[in-house]
């Protein structure tokens, strides 16, 4: 049996006994959970995305679902995700992204759930001027 799930560094898949692929899963869901409070507070406090905002979160492993998350909470009216891994952007799309998309400018919010130079330079480029670039 083969299980897919979310983790850290990206989408690991599980092959082996029912009770390894039991824990590795229970494992990726407590990551998920651990990080969602300090993403939630760098999309809400840090970033101070708003109610109307353009979000753009760069990056859809278990730091940028959250912070996906975090920007349907704030009430952005448009929340676009990127990720070059489909299931990943298919995840974001399931927890409230409107759009999964290639780069784009004039965003009020940017999130880099990535943290590589190329990803950080993007989320510069990608937020309005005037608007916030967050690194998660």
């Amino acid at each position: 049996a083969v299980i897919i799930a979310p983790w850290v560094s990206g989408m690991v898949f599980i092959i082996g006994s029912e009770m390894t692929q039991r824990r590795l899963a229970e494992r990726a869901v407590e990551t998920l959970q651990t990080s969602r409070p300090h993403i939630l507070g760098a999309v809400l406090n840090t970033a101070q995305a708003q109610p109307g905002d353009t979000v753009l979160v760069i990056g859809c492993g278990a730091v940028g679902l959250s912070a996906v998350q975090g920007a349907v909470i704030a009430g952005a009216s448009l929340v676009v995700a990127r990720d070059p891994q489909a299931a990943r952007r298919a995840l974001a799309e399931q927890l409230g992204a409107n759009a999964v998309a290639p780069p784009a400018v004039g965003f009020d919010v940017v999130i880099d759930a990535v943290g590589h130079s190329t990803t950080i330079r993007e989320a510069w480029t990608a937020a309005r001027r005037g608007g916030t670039a967050d690194e998660a």
